[in-house]
């Protein structure tokens, strides 16, 4: 299949009116690995004749325009492998809602096979090896490299053939509909959420040793001030300042450039960056002192009647996903069978309250969950 590279409105333009009734195959490459606030940096599209790779860099959203119209029109259907990380960000960098997609990786796992990476279902089942791969790329890039861009491509190039196999194995098992459901429900689901800097995540730094309580409160402040720098850069702390770094810095606790300088550190800081470290160490001395473990947090206990009820929903739910074959969020997530327990819907009708649990489980299993969620 041919790819071309799109980085010109008129171009775009020129392609997308030769999706016709589609389907369209999709998939983005952000720079995950290398910033701190990831971006959308390539856009694979293909249609069954014509693979393209578009330059979200070069075109703003106006020239995106007709991609975007595509991408969200509910009669064209779009193939993605993992569909909710791509849309998601796309969600994030454009505002945009991408409707009627097909995930082979959903389907894949609703047809129960050993795996559901892309590389090893197209080497499975396609008999395409994978080559070289490009997890690590920095995809602001330009010009991307030819092997990159192949690999790009082949993202999306194949995943025809895999959604012509996998419907004919979904509608033969009789889960086609379930299917469809499951991927309307996380197409719906996943406008992007902003996560709040948490200063408490420097508990998840690994250390060899034990850190005494000062050293805890260095690390904290530190890790707090290589956010603010992260941020600054827009670089991931893997490039700025790595976690073994702080985890020094910390222990030495340096009072001058010259000190910080002598630690066995391969991370350059300019002055005032340097200043800027030194003076979170500064800051630590007097700060308080963490506690080893963290604070316990109290949540609101359930009522007894609840509590038999989510063992209850949770062992039939395990034991029903086990017998279909099927992974146990398909059917409700933890949750869902929380809030389930919580209310106790006193009929079938009202599950329909509970948007997570899908049209096909509430037919399906409607009565049983009911029964369970009040108790009996």
């Amino acid at each position: 299949m041919q790819t071309i590279w799109i980085d010109k409105a008129s171009q775009l333009q020129s392609f997308c009116e030769q999706i016709g009734d589609g389907p369209l195959a999709v998939d983005t490459e952000s720079d995950h690995f290398h910033a701190y606030r990831p971006k959308v940096c390539l856009i694979q599209i293909a249609t069954r004749e014509l693979a393209a790779l578009v330059d979200p860099l070069a075109l703003d959203a106006e020239a995106l325009a007709p991609l975007f119209a595509a991408l969200a029109d509910p009669k064209l259907n779009k193939i993605f492998h993992s569909a909710n990380s791509d849309i998601n960000e796309l969600n994030r960098d454009y505002g945009l809602t991408v409707a009627n997609i097909f995930d082979t990786q959903v389907a894949s796992r609703f047809l129960n096979y050993e795996r559901n990476g892309l590389s090893w279902l197209l080497e499975e089942l396609l008999g395409v090896v994978p080559g070289k791969q490009f997890q690590r790329f920095d995809w602001t890039r330009r010009p991307i490299p030819a092997d990159a861009q192949e690999y790009a491509a082949g993202d999306v190039i194949h995943l025809f053939d895999l959604q012509d196999r996998f419907a004919g194995e979904l509608d033969g098992l009789g889960w086609s509909q379930a299917f469809e459901e499951q991927c309307a429900y996380m197409a719906a689901t996943s406008d992007y959420t902003a996560n709040a800097f948490d200063p408490e995540r420097w508990r998840r730094i690994k250390t060899r040793h034990v850190l005494n309580g000062r050293e805890r409160a260095a690390l904290r402040e530190v890790f707090i001030w290589r956010h603010e720098l992260c941020s600054q850069l827009n670089r991931a702390g893997l490039f700025v300042y790595d976690n073994s770094s702080l985890v020094r810095v910390a222990q030495a606790r340096p009072r001058t450039p010259e000190e910080l300088a002598a630690l066995p550190i391969r991370e350059t800081l300019s002055k005032t960056q340097t200043r800027g470290l030194l003076d979170a160490i500064e800051r630590s001395l007097s700060a308080p002192v963490p506690p080893e473990r963290p604070p316990r947090v109290d949540h609101e206990k359930m009522a007894p009647r609840a509590q038999a009820a989510l063992r209850a929903l949770k062992e039939w739910r395990d034991a029903t996903a086990g017998e279909l074959g099927l992974p146990f969020e398909f059917l409700a997530t933890n949750a869902t069978l929380t809030d389930l327990a919580l209310m106790a819907p006193p009929s079938v009708e009202g599950l329909a309250d509970f948007t997570s649990l899908l049209p096909w489980v509430r037919s399906r299993f409607g009565q049983k969950i009911v029964a369970l969620a009040s108790g009996k």
